[in-house]
């Protein structure tokens, strides 16, 4: 592992391909540029699984619209007015590697509130991955302190801004639309 305090160095590890534990608008993530498909492989094995679909995250909702099929005129409405951070899966992914989607073709995204992570996904001009920064079934640290240090050291590289924050962040909210055109709330 090898800790970075600039941005700069950040954009640079997640180009070349390797995976980087950060902060995010929620909790910390392992995250990776998504088309690095040895980088998420090799997340999948510091993580202990896979999650169905992966979590991605994006700057905007210009750069939402550009990875998935449909944004329904009320999940545009909601996420357009909504303060807290949350993911929503959708139906359909396009433009995306096969590997990040579902079974069944749909992506969970989070356009973030971040503007640290907002930067971070122009910078790499794209979505990048956001995996909580544990093994599966394991519980979601709510702050750095609580990271394990497998996950520590199994990272290529660890972004320092925000690690002494001792406040206890919570996920994301994730929901999906129903198909009676309720939202149905898989985390809350």
């Amino acid at each position: 592992m090898v800790q970075a305090y600039k941005m700069e160095d950040t954009i640079e590890v997640i180009k070349q391909g390797k995976m980087v534990l950060l902060p995010s608008d929620t909790v910390w993530i392992i995250s990776c540029d998504v088309n690095q498909l040895q980088t998420i492989h090799r997340i999948h094995e510091l993580r202990g699984g896979k999650e169905d679909p992966l979590t991605l995250i994006v700057s905007s909702m210009d750069m939402l619209k550009q990875y998935i099929a449909e944004l329904p005129p009320r999940i545009e409405t909601l996420l357009n007015y909504h303060t807290h951070p949350l993911t929503m899966i959708y139906e359909q992914g396009k433009n995306l590697p096969e590997e990040v989607l579902g079974e069944d073709g749909s992506v969970a995204i989070r356009v973030t509130i971040d503007p640290f992570l907002k930067s971070v996904c122009e910078q790499v001009g794209g979505p990048i991955l956001g995996l909580t920064a544990n093994k599966i079934g394991d519980s979601i640290p709510g702050n750095f302190g609580e990271i394990k240090s497998d996950i520590l050291q199994g990272v290529d590289k660890v972004m320092l801004v925000k690690r002494l924050d001792k406040k206890k962040k919570l996920p994301a909210v994730i929901a999906r639309m129903g198909a009676s055109g309720e939202l149905d709330f898989i985390r809350e």
